[in-house]
């Protein structure tokens, strides 16, 4: 496994779902991880530097732009002290398990059935913020978490922080009065209209954000149902074959389609033995590993998505562990 990964095109089977072709590593049968094609295609992209952290300027802040992709977007709002970004985009998840016109004013037999598909077959790394006040903020104000378009949270160096963003059909005058009225979490929450937004403890104006930094926005370069993008690597009390580890800037995961798909620093000569790494629950969630070092990339089978979602809340995850070095 360690000399050489094909890369297979991607296809659906009749269902209009993905499925992964298999290719051959060294003699062994896996699951290929799809060769997502970006400016250029894939052999542009693994020529292309690394690009490396680096000090941030203020003016080098870039503005929001919801054109981005959801976990691209999000970055011009997270300060740049947080260490972890998790992004669960509700609009894929509602496409992916068969009703994608979902909203608040919805019948309560699909807004029921969105929930149970969801529980079971989605990467849903957080409850929504509002949940609780669900209930009250349709009845009484028209609208409600089946109107979010996608939900972040950040924390680790920071006060922890949220960003809703709302889809354009929400009737954001009623999302501000709800805030003016201090109905639950959206007490003292920060409310853009104009950009169907809600935060809380979002970076203030001129502080440096992880949009900053170009190699955050490179680690999530696609659509997704759910995002993890970590700054560093992470504390284990188990390293294994710590010498084959080098140290890492950080990682990102991107679940979508029952696959998952982490990313990383190019042209790694460790992306093997991490891929490698796991045993016990780990590996009957995240299965069939395979790795692309020149691309920084490891991808994983992962039929049950639900499944993943402590193991990501608990930091269980063993390709990101620390080096010796770090």
């Amino acid at each position: 496994m360690d000399e050489v990964v094909k890369w297979s095109d991607q296809s659906r089977d009749p269902t209009g779902h993905r499925r992964l072709h298999v290719v051959s590593v060294r003699g062994a049968v896996v699951p290929a991880l799809v060769c997502v094609v970006l400016a250029g295609g894939c052999a542009a992209e693994h020529a292309a530097p690394t690009p490396t952290p680096r000090s941030i300027v203020p003016s080098a802040i870039p503005p929001y732009d919801a054109s981005l992709p959801p976990a691209r977007a999000v970055q011009a709002l997270v300060p740049l002290r947080a260490r972890t970004l998790r992004l669960v985009d509700f609009a894929q998840i509602r496409r992916q398990v068969g009703l994608p016109e979902l909203t608040s004013h919805s019948t309560p037999q699909d807004r029921t059935r969105f929930a149970r598909r969801a529980a079971t077959q989605a990467p849903l790394l957080d409850r929504s913020v509002l949940a609780p006040v669900d209930a009250r903020l349709r009845a009484t104000y028209g609208f409600g978490v089946d109107d979010i378009a996608w939900e972040a949270h950040f924390s680790e160096g920071v006060r922890p922080g949220w960003v809703v963003a709302w889809g354009r059909g929400t009737d954001m005058r009623a999302v501000t009065r709800a805030a003016q009225d201090g109905v639950g979490p959206l007490r003292g929450a920060h409310v853009d209209a104009a950009e169907h937004l809600a935060t809380r403890n979002a970076a203030a104006p001129g502080e440096p954000v992880w949009g900053s930094d170009p190699t955050w926005a490179r680690l999530v370069p696609d659509p997704g149902e759910a995002f993890v993008v970590h700054r560093g690597c992470l504390e284990t009390t188990t390293r294994g074959p710590g010498p084959l580890l080098e140290p890492i800037s950080g990682f990102a995961v991107t679940f979508g389609d029952h696959v998952a798909t982490v990313r990383m620093d190019r042209d790694r000569t460790d992306l093997f033995a991490r891929a490698r790494r796991g045993r016990g629950r780990f590996v009957r969630v995240f299965r069939h590993a395979v790795a692309d070092p020149s691309s920084g990339r490891i991808g994983y089978d992962v039929p049950h998505p639900a499944r993943a979602v402590a193991l990501v809340r608990q930091g269980l995850l063993p390709f990101g562990v620390c080096a010796p070095a770090d």
